[in-house]
Parts: structure tokens; C-alpha cells; sequence
């Protein structure tokens, strides 16, 4: 994954200097993304190693540069793959509370995800699809968490509803009990009745009684 994102306003790192001297010209926007999305590393690390009660100041810090960025791509890309390599057992719900604090954004990360990871979900891709199911699991729930509409949210978990990865499945059922509205738990009756997989039926069953109980 790539790294490097803009802050919005307030954020630039140019300047004038005072007398006959030059200005400092402002970098250019990639170098300043790469900025963005280094502190955003470093505070996620910084997080990691600190005891629960202790997290919340850099999970605000990243929530800032997040939503601050003026392009949170390259920024999300940086905090999945350092929460997903690094995160120990805890980085996949690291990940997904802070994404899923990100908003509409999210959403639309999740999307182009999709676009792209989706030309490899069939037998006649031209490479053995192998998809980064953290990466999917993390998307996923925090997709269903974000505060974005509710339609949009349960058609984005349904377009991934029939990939054939497990782990891609395992997300969709997880994000399907997160949304809990009527229409998420029919499709995860679904799941827990049609699937071809005894642990999908399995997780989704425990879903349903989740949500019923």
C-alpha cells in the first residue's frame, strides 16, 4: 500500500521569511501527504504500545488527521497496513473504531477498494486471488459503524455478500450484525441457512441470536 496524505486547511508547511531572504516555497502535495500519513504511522505505533485506558489521546489524533485529510486514501492505506502487521491481537478493532469514527469517507475508500479488488474475485482471474481478509474484516465493520446513510452502508456489505473468500464473508456477516437493522438481520438468516460454508452458518447463526436476544 502506498502511503501519503493532504491535511486540509491550517496545515501547509511553507512560509515567509522576514527581510531580503527568500520565501519557503511550500512542498508539493505529495510531499506534504507523506507527512500526513507518517504522523498518522507513528501516533497508530505510538497507540499500540500504550496500556487500553491510555489509547484515547492517539486515537483522537488520528481521527484528526483523518478527518483533516484532504484525500484520506493514502492515510487509510497507512493505518490499515500498520494496524494489520503490527496491531498484535488487537490492531483489527483498533482499525475499525477509528475508521469507522472517519464518516462518509470510509465508505467511499471501502468502494474503490471493491473496484479494484473485485476484477480478481473470479476463477478466470489472470492470478490466484488471495485478498486481504484483515483488511476486508476492518473495512467491513467499520463500513457498518460509520455515520453515513443506512442504505448505502447495508448495499455496500451486500455487494461482498457473495465473495468467495471466507474471511470477506466472515466481515460481511460481522458487518451485517454491527448495522442491525431489519433488512441485516434477514440477510444474515440468509447466511446462516444458504451459505455453502459450515463456519459462515455457524457465525451467522450466533449473529442472529445476538441480535434477537
Amino acid at each position: 500500500m502506498t502511503q501519503g496524505l493532504c491535511f486540509g486547511s491550517g496545515t501547509g508547511m511553507g512560509g515567509d521569511l522576514v527581510g531580503t531572504a527568500s520565501p519557503i516555497p511550500s512542498p508539493p502535495e505529495s510531499q506534504k501527504g507523506s507527512i500526513s500519513a507518517t504522523l498518522a504511522c507513528h501516533f497508530v505505533r505510538a497507540m499500540l504500545t500504550k496500556p487500553v485506558v491510555q489509547r484515547a489521546f492517539y486515537r483522537n489524533l488520528i481521527i484528526e488527521i483523518l478527518v483533516k485529510a484532504r484525500d484520506p486514501e493514502r492515510c487509510i492505506d497507512a493505518l490499515l497496513q500498520v494496524c494489520t502487521s503490527e496491531g498484535g491481537p488487537d490492531g483489527l478493532d483498533i482499525a475499525t473504531d477509528i475508521l469507522a469514527k472517519v464518516g462518509a469517507p470510509i465508505l467511499e475508500y471501502a468502494r474503490d477498494f471493491l473496484h479494484r479488488d473485485v476484477l480478481n474475485w473470479t476463477p478466470t482471474s489472470e492470478r490466484a486471488y488471495q485478498p486481504n481478509d484483515d483488511y476486508w474484516y476492518v473495512l467491513l465493520r467499520a463500513v457498518a459503524r460509520a455515520q453515513a446513510p443506512e442504505r448505502e452502508r447495508f448495499r455496500f456489505l451486500t455487494c461482498c455478500a457473495h465473495a468467495a473468500s471466507r474471511g470477506i464473508r466472515e466481515g460481511v456477516v460481522e458487518g451485517l450484525r454491527d448495522l442491525g437493522t431489519p433488512a441485516a438481520r434477514e440477510r444474515i438468516r440468509r447466511f446462516s441457512e444458504e451459505d455453502h460454508d459450515g463456519f459462515i452458518r455457524k457465525i451467522a447463526r450466533e449473529a442472529l441470536a445476538d441480535l434477537e436476544s
